[in-house]
């Protein structure tokens, strides 16, 4: 686990999807604010000031790929944020519209292996923390 505490901001239409994820990063050691749609979660961005964002890309409301170019065109600490984008079909997101989001990560769901999203979630905040050791 990082040292530290760490927000992370879950966007996740799907509530069994959401929930899960929400449990499995509370049991890590992370604090979790949790977001039902795009714009949701673009509020909660703005008010929580989290340390990663991590969303799904179809949604109602606001897509992930929007949700992610809000983000960057914004102000202050949450335009720099970590951004991993989970998504059941990658293949709908063509190369250039992934590359132009801001996403930092993308990953294919479901995730069955926790542990290999955990080492993303680490990596993505070691790197913007950079002076933050891994323990």
């Amino acid at each position: 686990m990082l040292n530290g505490k760490f927000k992370i901001l879950v966007v996740e239409d799907e509530e069994n999807t959401r929930m899960a994820l929400e449990e499995l990063l509370q049991l890590d050691g992370f604090d979790v604010v949790t977001a039902c749609n795009g714009e949701d979660g673009y509020q909660k961005a703005l008010w929580c000031q989290p340390d990663m964002i991590i969303t799904d890309l179809v949604m109602p409301v606001l897509d992930g790929l929007e949700l992610s170019h809000r983000i960057r065109c914004e102000q202050g600490e949450v335009s720099t944020v970590p951004i991993l984008a989970l998504s059941g079909n990658l293949n709908e997101y063509h190369l250039t519209s992934r590359l132009n989001s801001g996403i930092n990560r993308f990953l294919r769901k479901p995730i069955s292996d926790y542990r290999s999203l955990a080492g993303v979630i680490r990596s993505l905040l070691v790197s913007r923390n950079s002076s933050v050791p891994v323990v």
